[in-house]
Order: structure tokens, then C-alpha cells, then sequence
């Protein structure tokens, strides 16, 4: 029996790697008991074993058997597990590893549990194959003789099983060993990083195939033995020195590999416990890549640092879950520093209470609107030293993921002030230029119709004149006659106006004192106002003078004080009339009504200032308009000639007004460094005339008045309808010709055109022009040719006198 037992045990001593191997070894040793035996049959169970390759249900994995006897059916010996069929107390003895041997009754009642080992089965021995932690099968004996098992027999049973257990034990052990290491050698070839084991006698015992690639340290040599630079040699020593005492060694390292610098990771670790304590492990990671994309993303972060903060632009990142900027790319901006910047409770202390709520109502929509909306708006903010800037908000929702919901937002914000302002000023240069598109429109209505009437006027005026020249003073018909000329004169005011109202009115500028002129004027005014309004005059102390014509500037104070009076109520009101002079910037030119072009310098004021009602914005706009009036009943051209005769004089215009503040007109006139003039005698008498005149005029009355008034001065007329019939008369030649007096308006060739050709052809001869426009437009047209004289329409005999006196000046 020992015998047996020793074949047994040597037969599970030899190796054996693979399942198959193992399995015959089995079946060898299976045979041995066999013999030993002397049995008919030999099974070996086993439920589970990786060493053996059985897994679930119990499966036959060795049998040795007699010739003659047929193997049992199928490969599973107990389809329904090994404890399904034999009794409960067969199987506590099996579980609690003693062995069970059956006799004739006994296996007489296992029924299909026996029938499976063979029908002619007469005695069965079962070992239980139980190790300290697991139950791996069982070890079945059989015999088709009826026998008592001895205790030898038994006690072979029993040894062999537990040398069969331990085989099994080692095999799994060994199958286990082999899985670790296979897995192991698996990982370091795949592992992307360099690893390697180093014993406690520095020696390398464990290598990934990355390290063992790009070093080639053999296994069981030392870092000496390998073929690595001295400097690197050295310096793996004293890493490797200093991990064997205990140290965890981390470095980034440069070397060259294939030529080229590369980075590692470089980590040693000492092994402290287990079977490897004494031992370093060293982990080398490659992080070229990562360091030149961290390089890469430094210089990157650095150019849009230094972009950022070159830009003219605030850009703040917000983010909404933790309520505060996270990210400003400026230092100051406005004058506020950078933590000021970042809170936004600050932020909103400094915006334009007229735009805080509807900035919140508009990044309130913004908001709800995630992630699509986009928020566009302006607002002003409060730099540090107070002055305000116009700004341009613009944010947009950062998505860092597509999966997510955005919590950040981009928020930019550009000063627009120049840009505001200098939408302002287009704005107030296209206001400017329709109001004198419109204000030349009606110039050139009004001009034209004021020259129809002139020409009209002159009829009646002239013929009225003649006739009373003609009749007793006495007479009824002098009378009428004079009411005619009072008439014609009153009607040639109003077309004055109209010329005024346009700017084309003539003028006698000359430099004036505007104190010494108000002051004539108070007292005037004040008579002829309602007696609940005063006057109070306050001029200002060295005041420049001004060149002005003194009629239109008392026209000027005398419609601004009548403005102001009808403003007032009872039952009392106060004007107050002053005068100063100031220095006018551009910008302040810019915002007058009239003036804008004008160039800065100095200038003398006239203010009229009243405690009236005021006018809101629609009325104030239009006050200059020709016939406005908020009145019932309109009152003419009324401030409009103002405004003519303030343009005319090359000024500015400023109005002030507030509902319930009253109204303050300023009208800025240059102020000039010229000497006041001082007084002229009388004018002598004008002597009679003598010799002829050429008359041309296209309109037959005009030519008929106009010649019977220059008869009545002494002088022949030749009277002529047309520039070119004038020529032909002055080519031809005309006894005595003193001078020529011609209409500026005429069909064909024009009166400048014939002042051309006189005064290149007959230049001592005098011209005269006349008009029913006005002398500033003729002065205009004939720059560089200008007459001997100009004589507006209509006209009176004495200024008819007046004009051919100067005319003929130096004459004999």
C-alpha cells in the first residue's frame, strides 16, 4: 500500500503546465490505486478547478477502469450537481471529509447514483477531495464483487486523496502564478510608461518592454553594467542611492534619446513591505508632448494676457453661478481699480440713473434668453472723476460644453462717447442743413415775390411823387396823392422785411456802440408797452463795439422786447435788457440755433430775459418760423426778420426756455476792434444835373417813372428795353452821356452782365445798378465788378437824387 502511495505521490510531484498534462497525471496516479486495490473501476470528480479547466457542474477529469468494463455514460458524472442524488447523510459525511463506503444494502438504496457508476456495481468507496478553504470533488472507488473494505484500504483511500488534494492545491497555485505573471507581462508591454525593479543588491529583476526598448539594461545587471553617459550613469546611481534609503524620488529629466531632447516624469519608489521589501520601483513617464502643448499654452496665455490688456475695450467674464467676476482684462479702467471692477454692485452704483432700469430689464431678458441670446445696449457709466462716458455693452454666453448649460458670460464694453458726440453733431449739421435749405427756400420765395412788388411799387411811388410835384399843395387830389405815397412807402417796409427775413436786405454797417444804442431805445420801448410790464436795463462795463447797421439793430431789440412782453402777464412782468461780452468756444457755437459755422473769438451779447411762461420743446423749435405765432392770430414775419438780420450781420442766435422759467434770447454779434465813427456835418445841397442818362429797364412802367423823375432832375433820358438795345446805343453814341442807369433783372442780358461790358469797354463811364432785390445779393453777385452805385427798389426822387449825385462824383 505504501508503495502505491509513493508511485502516487511522485507520478503528482512531476510538472505539468498545461490542464491536459495535469488531467493524465491524474489519471496515472489514479491508476496506481487501482492496482493497489484491486477494484474495477477508478473515478476522479472534480467540481471546479482552473488548473484543471473544469468549471460549474462536476465533471470526470480521471478514470481508470478494467478492459471489460464500458465507460460511464457521458462526460458529466452528476448532470444535477454531486450532491443532487445520494442521500443527506452520505453527503454530511462527504462535506465534513470523511469517506463513505457502501455495501450491498446500502448501495441498494443510492439507486441511480450507483447505476451511473455501473449496473454491476457491488461496493463503492467515496474520499472527499476537501482542502482547508474549498471542496474540490471527489475520489471514487468501485467494484463489481461484493467485498468489505479493509482499513488499509481505506487509509490509502484517505492519503491519496490529500496527496491529490495538495497536487491540486499546487497546480492552482502554479495556474495562478501563471495568470499574474501573464497579466504582468501584458501590462509592461502595453503599459505606455517606462517601469522597472531593482533588488536590494541593484540589480534589475523586472523591466516594461518601453524601458527595455530605449535603455537595454539586461536583467540581473546594475546601472554600471549598462552603456548610458557617465553623467547620466551618475546621476541614476545617486537617485537610485537615495530611494534605497527610503526617499520618494521625483524629478522632470531631459534626455536624448535617438538623437532628440525628450522629458520624462522620472518617479522611484522604495518597496517597504512584502516579499520585495528592500527592492525600488522607478516609473518613467514620457512628457515631451505635454510640456511643449504646456509651453505652447503659456505663450498662448501670455500673448492674449498682453492682447487683452492692449485692447480698448473692458472685457469681464461673469459668472452667474457664484455671482461675481471672474475674469477682468484690465487693471483700471475709468479710474476704478481692478476689485472694483470685479463687483457688481459697484458696477451698477456707477451707471446713468436714467439707464439702470432698462440695462436691468434688458440683462434680465438676456438672461432668460441662455444660451442663444445675445445682449447689445448703451449706457452711460461714471468715470472716477465724475464726467460721464458713453458705453456699448455686448455679452454672449461662454458654452464650454455642448451638454451643458452655460453659466458664464463674455461681457465687452466699448467707449462710444466721440462717436455719440459725433453722431450728435451730424445730427444737429443735418438739422442745420435743413433749416437752410428751408429757410433758402422761402428766401428765394419771398425774394422773388418781393422783387415782382418792388418793381410795382417803383410805379406807384415814383408817379405818385410826379404828380404831387405837379398839383397846388392845397388841392384835394395833394392829399390823396400823399396817401398813395404813404402807402407805397408803408408797403416797400413790409418787402424791406421780407429782404431782411432772408438776409439780403441792404445795409450800412459801420461800428457802433450797442450800450449807447440800447439806451436810446429803453425809454422808447417802454412807452409803447403795456403798463404792467417793466424794462430794466443792465448794461455791461467796457464793451467792445460791433459793426452793425444801426436801423436793423434797433429792429432786432425792438422785436425781442415786444417777444418778451407778449409773454408776459398780468399783473406784472419784468424784461430785463443786458449786454455783456464773452468768448466763444466751438462747442458752444455748435449748440446755438444760429451760428454754428461761425469761428470762435469774441463776442458782445444782447440779452433779453423775461419771467414768463415759457415754451416746451415742440414751440421753441419753431419761433424763427416766418408767420408762427401761439397766438390766436398770427403777427407777421416777427422773430424771423430777426433771425435774417442776425445772420445777415454774421451772428449767433441762443434761445433758453423751461415751462414755467420764463425765456432767455441771447443774440451774439463779433465784437470788432474798429473806432467808433464820429459825427458828420449835414450834406450840401445837391446841385441840379446837366447832360443825358442811358435808361434800361425791361419793364415799360418802370422805364416811364424812372425816366420822368431823372427828366425832373435836368437830365435827357434815353430809355432803352434790353441789355443788348443798351449797348447798341452806347456803340452808336449819345450827346452829353453822363451815366447809365440799368435794371439788375432783365431777360436775354442781365444788368451785371451789362456792367461787365461797360466797364471794359467805356470805363469812365458811371453805372448805376437797380434792383428789387436786395443790395446784399447784388454786392455778392458783382464781386470784383461792382457799380458806381446801387439803387433799390422802388425809390423816391430824393433817393433817385441822392444815388446819381454819388455817382457822378468827381464829374465836371
Amino acid at each position: 500500500m505504501l508503495e502505491a502511495l509513493a508511485r502516487c505521490a511522485s507520478l503528482l510531484l512531476a510538472p505539468a503546465g498545461a490542464p491536459d498534462a495535469r488531467r493524465a497525471l491524474l489519471s496515472a496516479a489514479l491508476g496506481c490505486l487501482r492496482d493497489a486495490l484491486g477494484v474495477a473501476r477508478g473515478l476522479l470528480v472534480i467540481r471546479q478547478s482552473s488548473a484543471l479547466g473544469v468549471a460549474g457542474s462536476p465533471h470526470v477529469v480521471a478514470e481508470v477502469r478494467k478492459p471489460d468494463l464500458p465507460p460511464h455514460t457521458g462526460d458529466q458524472l452528476f448532470p444535477d450537481g454531486v450532491w443532487a442524488e445520494p442521500p443527506p447523510s452520505i453527503r454530511a459525511r462527504l462535506l465534513a471529509g470523511e469517506l463513505w463506503a457502501g455495501s450491498d444494502a446500502e448501495l441498494a438504496t443510492l439507486g441511480a447514483f450507483c447505476d451511473r457508476l455501473h449496473s454491476d456495481v457491488s461496493a463503492v468507496v467515496v474520499a472527499p477531495l476537501q482542502g482547508s478553504d474549498s471542496f474540490w470533488g471527489s475520489l471514487v472507488v468501485a467494484d463489481t464483487a461484493t467485498r468489505a473494505w479493509e482499513a488499509e484500504e481505506l487509509s490509502l483511500l484517505r492519503a491519496s486523496s490529500r496527496v491529490i488534494v495538495s497536487a491540486i492545491h499546487r497546480w492552482e497555485a502554479e495556474a495562478r502564478l501563471q495568470a499574474s505573471e501573464a497579466n504582468l507581462r501584458t501590462v509592461l508591454a502595453v503599459l505606455p510608461i517606462h517601469c522597472w525593479m531593482r533588488d536590494p543588491g541593484g540589480r534589475m529583476v523586472l523591466q516594461s518592454d518601453q524601458s527595455r526598448h530605449i535603455w537595454h539594461p539586461p536583467r540581473g545587471s546594475s546601472v554600471d553594467d549598462t552603456s548610458i553617459p557617465p553623467t547620466t550613469r551618475a546621476l541614476w546611481n545617486e537617485r537610485n542611492r537615495r530611494a534605497y534609503a527610503g526617499e520618494v524620488v521625483h524629478d522632470e529629466l531631459t534626455y536624448t534619446i535617438d538623437g532628440e531632447p525628450r522629458v520624462f516624469d522620472d518617479t522611484i519608489l522604495p518597496v517597504r513591505e512584502g516579499p520585495n521589501a528592500g527592492s525600488i520601483v522607478g516609473m518613467m513617464m514620457d512628457i515631451t508632448r505635454r510640456k511643449a502643448i504646456e509651453v505652447a499654452l503659456a505663450a498662448s496665455e501670455e500673448r492674449f494676457r498682453l492682447l487683452a490688456k492692449q485692447l480698448p475695450v473692458l472685457v469681464l467674464i461673469l459668472d452667474l453661478d457664484e455671482l461675481r467676476v471672474a475674469y477682468s482684462n484690465k487693471d483700471s479702467y475709468l479710474g476704478y481699480e481692478r476689485e472694483q471692477l470685479r463687483d457688481n454692485s459697484f458696477m451698477l452704483s456707477i451707471v446713468h440713473p436714467d439707464d439702470v432700469a432698462p440695462a436691468l430689464e434688458r440683462w434680465r431678458q438676456f438672461v432668460a434668453g441662455r444660451p442663444e441670446a445675445v445682449l447689445t445696449d448703451e449706457l452711460r457709466l461714471r468715470r472716477a472723476d465724475g464726467a460721464w462716458e458713453w458705453m456699448q455693452r455686448r455679452g454672449i454666453w461662454m458654452r464650454i460644453s455642448a451638454t451643458e448649460e452655460p453659466s458664464q458670460v463674455l461681457m465687452m464694453h466699448t467707449i462710444i462717447t466721440s462717436l455719440k458726440e459725433a453722431e450728435e453733431a451730424r445730427r444737429d449739421d443735418e438739422r442745420r442743413l435743413l433749416e437752410a435749405q428751408k429757410l433758402e427756400s422761402l428766401g428765394v420765395l419771398a425774394g422773388g415775390i418781393a422783387h415782382d412788388f418792388n418793381n410795382i411799387l417803383t410805379a406807384i411811388l415814383g408817379h405818385a411823387e410826379l404828380a404831387l410835384l405837379e398839383v397846388p399843395l392845397d388841392s384835394p387830389v395833394a392829399g390823396n396823392l400823399g396817401h398813395v405815397v404813404a402807402g407805397a412807402r408803408h408797403a416797400a417796409g413790409i418787402t424791406s422785411q421780407i429782404f431782411t427775413y432772408t438776409g439780403r436786405s441792404p445795409r450800412e454797417s459801420y461800428p457802433l456802440d450797442l450800450n449807447a444804442l440800447l439806451r436810446e431805445m429803453v425809454d422808447f420801448v417802454q412807452a409803447s408797452l403795456p403798463k404792467y410790464v417793466q424794462i430794466v436795463w443792465r448794461p455791461g462795463a467796457d464793451l467792445p463795439a460791433v459793426t452793425a447797421d444801426s436801423a436793423q439793430l434797433k429792429h432786432v431789440v425792438l422785436g425781442l422786447v415786444t417777444n418778451a412782453a407778449e409773454a408776459l402777464s398780468p399783473p406784472e412782468g419784468v424784461a430785463v435788457v443786458c449786454t455783456f461780452a464773452a468768448r466763444l468756444a466751438v462747442s458752444a457755437l455748435r449748440q446755438m440755433i444760429l451760428g454754428a459755422d461761425l469761428a470762435p473769438g469774441l463776442y458782445v451779447c444782447l440779452e433779453v430775459r423775461d419771467s414768463g411762461a415759457g415754451m416746451e420743446a415742440a414751440t421753441l423749435a419753431r419761433i424763427f418760423e416766418p408767420f408762427f405765432s401761439t397766438k390766436f392770430i398770427g403777427r407777421g414775419l416777427g422773430l424771423a426778420v430777426v433771425q435774417g438780420i442776425v445772420k445777415a450781420h454774421h451772428g449767433a442766435i441762443e434761445v433758453r426756455s423751461r415751462l414755467g422759467e420764463g425765456t432767455t434770447v441771447r443774440v451774439w454779434l463779433p465784437a470788432t476792434a474798429a473806432a467808433l465813427p464820429r459825427a458828420t456835418p449835414a450834406p450840401a445841397p445837391t446841385p441840379a444835373f446837366w447832360g443825358s442818362a442811358l435808361l434800361i429797364d425791361d419793364e415799360e412802367r418802370v422805364r416811364s417813372v424812372a425816366g420822368r423823375m431823372l427828366e425832373r432832375l435836368g437830365l435827357k433820358v434815353f430809355a432803352v428795353a434790353d441789355g443788348e438795345s443798351g449797348l447798341a446805343a452806347l456803340a452808336a453814341g449819345l450827346p452829353d452821356l453822363r451815366f447809365v442807369l440799368v435794371d439788375l433783372t432783365m431777360p436775354g442780358m442781365g444788368g451785371d452782365a451789362v456792367v461787365r461790358v461797360i466797364q471794359r469797354r467805356w470805363a469812365d463811364l458811371p453805372v448805376v445798378l437797380m434792383s428789387g432785390y436786395g443790395t446784399a445779393q447784388i454786392e455778392q453777385l458783382m464781386s470784383g465788378h461792382a457799380p458806381a452805385a446801387i439803387l433799390a427798389k422802388p425809390f423816391t426822387l430824393d433817393a433817385l437824387r441822392a444815388i446819381v449825385s454819388r455817382a457822378l462824383e468827381g464829374q465836371g
